[in-house]
């Protein structure tokens, strides 16, 4: 089959003096934060080294003098670290958020400044994927504001204040309102508050210019009755959010409309063995990055439920692992998703579990650390992949585990799988390497693009590589433009290094650009389609590959 092809990315050095490539591996790890929530001397951010294979910890620096820091956030450049103190802010009733910058990999905190929450028991950070607001959730008051961020990283007075108001059916936690987690959506669009008082998620609206906050119309879901809504999070694919209710000890999930910013309800289900009888609060829930496996904590139970995510969204329960701690309190899935983080806050002690990449399952490795009352573990992923922030509106097709969402033609996905059939196609530390075979390999999204879109990614080449991306499958071509055709005199490639390819398909046109030099293409292109790799010669690597519909 004759299919054209976007060649611009087989470098074919004719006459080089290199015969073989191996992508150069930099030797640095995940840098992980986690908060100590005690008083005086003992309360600290703890500064680690992770190895995200072995799942082993190393400390790297520990800020004192922090008074009880409770959750922490970080923007998405890795710049700037926030954290909430249980302490009184100069003089008033609420709490303080801390702003610190991160001086490079050491693990060391600068202080920039302290904020006023403007409300009590703070217990929710969060920043915007531009970095210029934070967002705090107060759950004693009931309430959320929105701080705005500085040049330098330090915080400003909040911008918008929201007192929640109402109550709901348990006379014991439910008589009035408890903010406890607040979350900006992928698109930086809207901001979403958990509130266990009122079995509610509220919606608002984001100017990010301003930090402001306005109420989204609808502005609220409800959650089951009696429930809790704890803490929330979206599923990578950006169609769902799932909620864990502290009360009821369930998880619920919301299918999300991203243009209205409206949550509808679509499944509860239990956290715990249906026989279990004693008390039991849930706390924390976090989703593996290819979107396969969600993992939530029992406090009381003092367990970990994990469940598998279906292609409709809906859980199906795995297992409950012992925390091997009392009080779970927090998670982290360290990058690449083989291995789990759990903070047991009452237990004094941090476990690291692996995950079975075909079953979910849980399996605790090494030694647990011991870190007086864990309450937040962030995780910031290692150097060479730090600089990436996932710009606003673009969702990845490459999961960063394994080659879910890809498939060879008439054939079935590669489901967590992180090898394709025949070996051509594997997923590697967040890239697709595209191995040497016999013949052409052409494997693609399982999801065709019928709108006009946006198409990042970035590639490497070793010497004599042969390789490309289908837009749509047929239609656009672009010869190897080292050796051929209008485009071998590029100035801008690299050799044996990263580039980056960047497509606009508007209508059924295409425009291409090589680290942001022209490549122009007559060819038309059909009104849908898939995207699509190819393997024919030598090793290729893809990373960062992402898309943005633009309807």
């Amino acid at each position: 089959m004759n299919f054209h092809v976007v060649r611009s990315l087989f470098p074919l050095l004719a006459g080089a003096m290199l015969s073989h490539f191996t992508p150069t591996v930099i030797a640095d790890e995940p840098l992980v934060f986690i908060s100590s929530f005690a008083a005086g001397d003992k309360g600290a951010i703890h500064a680690f080294e992770g190895n995200s294979k072995s799942g082993q910890l190393r400390p790297r620096h520990q800020t004192t003098g922090v008074e009880n820091p409770f959750f922490l956030a970080v923007s998405k450049d890795q710049k700037f670290l926030y954290s909430i103190h249980a302490k009184n802010f100069g003089g008033k009733d609420h709490e303080e958020v801390a702003a610190y910058q991160i001086e490079g990999r050491t693990g060391k905190l600068k202080l920039l400044n302290r904020q006023s929450a403007r409300g009590t028991a703070a217990c929710s950070l969060d920043v915007d994927a531009m970095g210029k607001s934070v967002f705090v959730a107060n759950y004693s008051s009931g309430s959320v504001a929105s701080l705005p961020v500085q040049a330098d990283g330090s915080l400003g007075e909040a911008a918008s204040f929201v007192q929640h108001t109402g109550s709901s059916v348990d006379p014991a936690r439910q008589k009035e309102p408890h903010a406890h987690c607040i979350v900006v959506s992928p698109d930086n669009r809207f901001v979403f508050a958990a509130d266990l008082g009122l079995d509610q998620v509220l919606s608002y609206r984001l100017d990010a210019k301003t930090s402001k906050l306005t109420p989204n119309d609808p502005p609220f879901a409800k959650s089951p009755a009696g429930a809790g809504p704890r803490h929330l999070t979206f599923h990578p694919n950006g169609k769902r959010v799932y909620v864990i209710n502290e009360l009821s000890n369930s998880v619920t999930v919301f299918d999300y409309d991203s243009q209205a910013g409206k949550l509808t309800e679509k499944q509860t289900i239990s956290t715990v063995p249906p026989d279990f009888k004693g008390t039991s609060h849930c706390a924390d829930l976090k989703i593996t990055p290819n979107g396969r496996f969600l993992y939530g904590t029992n406090r009381g139970h003092d367990s970990i439920a994990a469940y598998r995510i279906g292609d409709d969204g809906k859980l199906t329960l795995i297992g409950i692992e012992p925390s091997l701690g009392k009080g779970p309190q927090n998670l982290a899935i360290m990058p690449g998703g083989e291995l789990l983080l759990c903070a047991n806050m009452p237990g004094n002690n941090v476990v690291t579990f692996r995950i079975d990449s075909q079953t979910g399952g849980l399996k605790s490795v090494g030694e647990p650390i011991a870190i007086t009352s864990p309450s937040c573990i962030m995780v910031l992923p290692s150097q060479t992949e730090s600089a990436f922030v996932l710009e606003p509106g673009f969702e990845m097709l490459l999961n960063g585990t394994d080659l879910t969402g890809w498939h060879y033609a008439n054939g079935p996905e590669f489901k967590g799988q992180k090898d394709a059939s025949d070996g051509r196609y594997s997923a590697r530390d967040g890239h697709i390497v595209v191995n040497p075979g016999k013949g052409l390999a052409q494997m693609w999204t399982t999801r065709e693009f019928p709108h006009d879109f946006h198409l990042k990614l970035e590639f490497r080449a070793e010497v004599n590589a042969d390789s490309g991306i289908f837009l749509r499958k047929p239609q656009l071509q672009c010869r190897d433009y080292l050796v051929a055709g209008p485009y071998k005199d590029l100035k801008k490639y690299k050799p044996q290094d990263w580039n980056e390819i960047e497509v606009i398909v508007k209508g059924k046109v295409a425009t291409c650009t090589c680290n942001g030099e022209e490549l122009k293409f007559p060819n038309e292109l059909p009104t849908t389609g898939p995207i699509g790799l190819e393997a024919d010669r030598g090793q290729m690597e893809y990373r960062r590959i992402r898309i943005k519909e633009l309807k």
